[in-house]
């Protein structure tokens, strides 16, 4: 009997794709670098909107912005998409946060809670799509709250 794999089992192995892109675009984005000194200068400094590797960086990244995915949290998992929360997957479930552009997006969108006491959050049906999945997340992505920084690393950086 073959075990059917969960959605979890699926956004692990996307997790692992996540790493493996943003890996390329470390090592290789400096061929495009002109002058790039690894030592002296912040991997941010590869993806800048003036960077000679842009291109490069935005080509080998492009799984990562998209699988930035499994933070794994009190038995579940939130969903990150380029550095913002956009979702989960609870109980085996995909829920995205409901802003008007998911709402939107998606046509038949039905609310559901991810746990007992939370607020209501998008049931996402088609997880094997993608484009679609890629759609919602880049229509979504204006909309989500930017993520806040840590006082303490905030007041560690000014010392």
């Amino acid at each position: 009997m073959i075990k059917k794999k969960s959605l979890l089992n699926y956004c692990g192995l996307l997790g692992v794709a996540a790493f493996l892109s943003y890996t390329a675009a470390v090592v290789f984005s400096p061929l495009a670098y002109p002058g790039y000194d690894w030592m002296a200068q912040a991997v941010s400094d590869l993806s800048a909107s003036n960077s000679p590797s842009l291109r490069l960086w935005n080509q080998l990244s492009s799984l990562y912005n998209v699988c930035t995915l499994v933070c794994a949290m009190m038995g579940e998992y939130i969903i990150y998409y380029r550095g913002r929360i956009a979702g989960g997957i609870y109980d085996d479930r995909l829920l995205v946060k409901p802003t008007k552009s998911a709402v939107s997006y998606m046509v038949t969108a039905t609310y559901e809670l991810p746990y007992e006491g939370a607020k209501e959050m998008l049931f996402v049906e088609n997880v094997d799509s993608k484009e679609y999945l890629a759609g919602l997340f880049n229509a979504m992505y204006d909309e989500l709250p930017v993520h806040k920084s840590n006082n303490k690393k905030k007041s560690l950086n000014n010392l």
